[in-house]
């Protein structure tokens, strides 16, 4: 007796095989969507700090050296030459040294002036705002006399 060789269709076999490769493509492209989700993440915190950081700087920079809204910012007394201090204008409304950001996290910054010796002439300005899990750094220079 002799089988027909002509058969159509897919063996059980061949179903369970296409079945399974299916699933790990599938399984790969959630692990892929997981992953881009959390750097998304990631990178919106960072944003957010390195956006905060960029206006504290900006607003000391801002300030008038014969009048900063901080005693003694850019005179610091003479045995430190510097001042360190929470910076506690990151509300526009009312005086805040931490901000709530949707999504983001909490926000703290903080500033160090430093008069550069010997010129005495210049100031370093370091800000540093941390939060969202992230700490974000910048330095400045301004001319003082």
């Amino acid at each position: 007796m002799r089988m027909a060789s002509d058969n159509k269709g897919f063996s059980l076999v061949e179903l369970l095989v296409a079945i399974t490769l299916l699933t790990v493509g599938i399984l790969a492209m959630v692990q892929m969507q997981i992953v881009a989700i959390r750097s998304n993440s990631v990178a919106n915190k960072l944003s957010v700090a390195t956006g905060l950081a960029q206006e504290v700087m900006d607003d000391i920079q801002s300030w008038d050296i014969n009048s900063p809204p901080v005693e003694n910012a850019f005179a610091p007394p003479a045995p430190s030459y510097s001042v360190t201090a929470a910076y506690d204008r990151l509300s526009f409304n009312n005086a805040a040294k931490s901000v709530v950001v949707p999504s983001a996290g909490t926000y703290t910054a903080s500033y160090t002036i430093t008069l550069i010796q010997p010129d005495l002439t210049t100031v370093l300005i370091a800000v540093t705002v941390t939060g969202g899990g992230r700490t974000v750094s910048l330095t400045s220079l301004k001319r003082v006399v």
